[in-house]
């Protein structure tokens, strides 16, 4: 699979911004997606939200790109919110379920709670 059949998308709401990727991922595009998501995680935004619905992992070297990317925002006093819905996802982050915030949507996340969001910012 080469690395330019994945797709990165970026939607910024102000203090929110929304990071969609899609593809199937194996270890062959991992230094390109780290390369665009350490970028983006440099940009402005206090809440970023790494949408993951349409990506499908064939490694498990991913898990570590995000607990990196989890680590380098909290640095940075923003927060990491990663949304999915589907089983196969869920199995795939089962391990560090209770590390990440993990919602269906967007909305769902705002809907959790604006209290936190507020303290975030």
């Amino acid at each position: 699979m080469r690395s330019d059949l994945i797709d990165i998308q970026v939607e910024d709401y102000g203090d929110d911004v929304e990071i969609t990727l899609s593809g199937s991922l194996g270890a062959f595009q991992l230094a390109a997606v780290r390369e665009k998501i350490d970028m983006l995680a440099d940009g402005p935004g206090c809440f970023f939200f790494l949408n993951l619905s349409h990506a499908h992992f064939k490694v498990n070297d991913y898990l570590d790109l995000f607990l990196e990317l989890l680590n380098k925002l909290q640095s940075q006093n923003s927060k990491l919110v990663l949304i999915f819905d589907s089983e196969e996802l869920d199995e795939y982050f089962a391990k560090y379920r209770n590390i990440f915030e993990i919602f269906p949507s967007r909305s769902a996340y705002k809907d959790s709670g604006i209290s936190k969001q507020l303290q975030q910012i």
